[in-house]
């Protein structure tokens, strides 16, 4: 069996421009492809991952899985980081 959701949802990063997030989720296959190959597996702290499934099951924010807002944490960390990283650049 074969189904494939696409799930599009507005996300407002920490600037005042809007970008929308594209989620192509496919279950109950086994299929590998080109993008299977853009994705890594990592470990996550059992507590961590106790908090996101709470926050997704009471659709916080509008998360509908734990990849999801994890995703959505990691890019968002990183953005910070790149920000802080431009203004420690800007002070030397």
């Amino acid at each position: 069996m074969h189904a494939c959701v696409r799930h599009e949802r507005i996300i407002p990063p920490c600037t005042a421009t809007l970008r929308a997030q594209v989620c192509d989720i496919i279950a109950n296959t086994r299929v590998s492809n080109m993008a299977d190959q853009d994705y890594v597996s990592v470990r996550v702290p059992r507590k961590l991952v106790t908090e996101v499934d709470r926050l997704v099951r009471h659709r916080v924010l509008g998360f509908r899985s734990r990849a999801e807002l994890i995703v959505d944490a990691v890019r968002r960390r990183l953005e910070g980081i790149s920000e802080l990283e431009k203004l420690q650049a800007r002070l030397k």
